[in-house]
């Protein structure tokens, strides 16, 4: 008589345990369906990342200038994809999507995740003009030249400061979140895409662990990513080895035909580079440095601007005899000549940088006027 109530009792328990085989069944395939989200989402960002870098090194404005972010709708057929003519140089962050189209890569949603964001610091921008003779805004007259003592401006909490960049892929739309193929890209629309201070565009971006409030994947692009390859276009571009004797260092080796006595007489190279009059080598503070030896020089922008009587300033074009012509414009507008050391003995001269600390990568290209080929180290 007892029976059918143990059996009742049983069919309980049993139907408990399925219920808790099917809850921890669900939560393992929604914690798979997340972490296949989020590898998918690394392998595209990194993929933006490189693209985003490899634009910036070779842009023909200012080398290390990202573009801007795409903000225009994702159904828009012609312009989704493309980066902006132009974000503003100021305030917090400029934010947006990655401008896949602009990069030549393949947009997000093919690889079945959203579309990629995408913050900048605004003086990172590549829409600010290097220099202008106008009033108009330009990076010397707004003080954000790019050289190795400009910094990023956004925080990736909780591990980074000083950021250049941060990529963001959006998770699934949670509970408060609706999403329309219309939605523009940018800050009206962010909180639909992006979670907590990822969607105040206010500088200051998060990277938390997932749950049902948060899912944005982050990672960033830090000094150090931008700057390790932008030295070898700097080095690369100030020797000009393909410009014969008209621009950078090939016209300083033009002078004389020997870069150690490029160094030695104040008619050549100090004339040009070095605030006059021209104490020897060994004693010059030059840029952000004493001079270490006779052969070593730190460049001085502040003289490159007006070499000599030349007047040439950064285009290169001077109101007298000597003409003096820079390699790049950029490298002159954005102070790159501080940062240069240079060493010449005899007909061969190499050019470093180094990047400040806490790193301590360093690239050194050697010039050889005669026959050897360039080579260029980094390490």
């Amino acid at each position: 008589r007892q029976q059918p109530g143990y059996i009742l009792i049983a069919m309980v328990l049993i139907l408990a345990a399925i219920s808790s085989v099917e809850l921890v069944r669900g939560l393992n395939a929604s914690s798979r369906d997340d972490a296949r989200e989020q590898r998918l989402a690394r392998s595209a960002m990194r993929e933006a990342k490189m693209a985003l870098i490899g634009k910036a090194v070779a842009t023909d404005n200012t080398a290390g200038s990202l573009l801007c972010p795409d903000n225009h709708a994702l159904n828009d057929a012609t312009w989704s994809g493309i980066t902006e003519g132009g974000c503003a140089p100021n305030g917090s962050e400029d934010i947006g999507c990655v401008p896949w189209k602009t990069l030549g890569i393949p947009p997000a949603d093919q690889v079945g995740i959203e579309r990629l964001w995408y913050a900048l610091s605004p003086n990172f921008n590549s829409s600010i003009p290097t220099y202008v003779n106008t009033t108009a805004p330009s990076r010397d007259k707004l003080g954000m030249q790019i050289n190795l003592d400009k910094l990023g401006s956004l925080a990736l909490s909780p591990a980074y400061s000083n950021v250049i960049a941060v990529l963001i892929a959006p998770g699934p739309a949670l509970n408060n979140q609706t999403r329309n193929a219309t939605d523009a890209c940018g800050i009206t629309n962010a909180p639909n895409y992006l979670e907590a201070a990822n969607a105040t565009a206010n500088g200051n971006l998060v990277a938390v662990s997932h749950d049902n409030t948060f899912n944005d994947t982050l990672i960033p692009i830090t000094n150090n990513d931008l700057y390790r390859p932008l030295i070898n276009i700097v080095l690369s571009q100030f020797a000009n080895t393909t410009a014969a004797t008209t621009h950078g260092l090939q016209w300083y080796f033009a002078q004389t035909n020997s870069s150690s006595s490029l160094l030695n007489t104040p008619s050549s190279l100090e004339q040009y580079v070095i605030p006059s009059p021209s104490p020897p080598m060994a004693s010059v503070v030059m840029g952000r440095s004493a001079i270490s030896t006779q052969f070593d020089q730190q460049f001085d922008t502040a003289s490159v601007l007006n070499p000599g009587a030349g007047g040439a300033g950064c285009n290169g074009v001077g109101s007298s005899s000597p003409s003096y012509t820079q390699a790049s414009s950029w490298l002159c507008y954005n102070r790159w000549y501080d940062y240069i050391l240079y060493r010449g003995i005899g007909n061969i001269a190499t050019l470093t940088l180094t990047l400040p600390p806490p790193s301590t990568h360093s690239c050194t290209l050697t010039v050889n006027t005669t026959s050897s080929p360039d080579k260029l180290v980094c390490i």
